[in-house]
């Protein structure tokens, strides 16, 4: 099936998704806030909010070790923070008062799910990650003649050569089909030519090569950017003037298309897209449009959501969300979002149409 290899990447980035409950840790911190006379109360829910943000930043500080978990620090860190409440298992106070310099200070002893906030940040990371880096997966040109085959080969190679050396991630062809929609296709399409000509009883060989790239979105195939370069070269070895001028044209193209590939891998990876998502074991219409809020309330990205149907259990929505399809899916299996707002899993996936079991209760 066509979603099949949709599912084996989510598996992948689900392999850190933490079952609730597995593991605990308790840690002790301290919440301060100022406050003007008859205003204790509320300087003490803040002092407590506090409280709660460090004992999850000792926590989060814990389980961050990697270097490229640490570059993303402060963007993991923030979106742990802003969904503190589902890791915090438990919030036993300590101590509590006023102090004399006009502060409430609140000391608590938090359980924190540590399994949880593990593979979130891990997820979290991952995601980013996928932002960041632009996934390529070079190919040649369906209808490229196969004397041209070759020729073309040591093309794809140079520019993957090229593409690695700059940050890119670059996918095997048998790792990544285009249903996928998570990676952008750099396609080479290769034209030659060679002719002789003379001039003052000397005749010689001119040969010339061009090489496009044409940049695509996989799933659909829409091109949505093109580099290409051209180069003519003397020498009767044919086969060698040639080679060396599909080199030459790749290195010329290369920084039209780098600027182009990272313009259109921003674009793709934070555009708005319209999901539509179908949900099945639903048990009624007041069910049906709660998960619709849960969704908007607990997943940033999503900008909005509309029931169109709701019959026989399952109700079907239009989600406006900005990012793909895979990113939107990933999400659903943080563990914030499973223990705060919906407990969903993934039966398929296909473009932009995502369909999802709920177990929400």
């Amino acid at each position: 099936m066509r979603w099949v290899g949709w599912i084996c990447i989510l598996v992948m980035m689900f392999l850190v998704a933490p079952v609730l409950g597995n593991a605990a840790e308790k840690v002790t911190a301290k919440g301060v806030a100022f406050y003007e006379p008859g205003q204790e109360a509320l300087a003490r829910e803040r002092a407590l909010e506090q409280a709660k943000r460090q004992a999850l930043e000792q926590a989060i500080g814990v389980k961050i070790h990697s270097d490229s978990v640490v570059k993303n620090y402060q963007t993991v860190r923030d979106e742990i923070i802003s969904h503190s409440q589902g890791y915090l298992k438990k919030v036993n106070i300590l101590e509590e008062g006023t102090t004399s310099y006009g502060a409430f200070q609140v000391t608590i002893e938090a359980e924190i799910e540590t399994t949880a906030l593990a593979g979130d940040i891990d997820l979290f990371h991952r995601m980013f990650m996928l932002q960041k880096n632009p996934r390529i997966m070079t190919c040649l040109a369906p209808k490229l003649p196969d004397g041209l085959r070759p020729l073309a080969l040591n093309a794809r190679n140079t520019l993957n050569d090229l593409l690695l050396k700059n940050g890119f991630v670059v996918l095997a062809p048998d790792t990544l089909q285009s249903d996928h929609g998570v990676a952008l296709i750099a396609e080479l399409v290769l034209d030659k030519s060679s002719t002789t000509s003379t001039y003052q009883d000397v005749t010689m060989q001119v040969n010339e090569v061009q090489v496009s790239v044409q940049v695509k979105r996989a799933g659909d195939e829409t091109v949505l950017a093109t580099s290409s370069a051209r180069k003519t070269l003397p020498g009767d070895n044919r086969l060698a003037a040639l080679d060396k001028g599909v080199k030459h044209c790749v290195l010329t193209l290369w920084k039209d298309l780098r600027r182009k590939l990272t313009k259109v891998w921003h674009r793709e990876v934070t555009s708005v897209r319209t999901l539509t998502v179908e949900i099945n074991n639903v048990k009624d219409f007041k069910m049906a449009t709660g998960l619709g809020d849960r969704f908007k309330a607990g997943l940033s990205s999503v900008r909005a959501v509309t029931l169109l149907t709701m019959k026989k259990n399952t109700a079907l929505y239009s989600i406006k969300y900005a990012g793909y399809p895979e990113t939107f899916a990933a999400e659903l299996g943080l563990a914030y979002f499973k223990a705060q707002y919906a407990d969903v899993s993934i039966v398929s996936i296909k473009d932009n149409a995502i369909v999802l079991t709920n177990k929400t209760q």
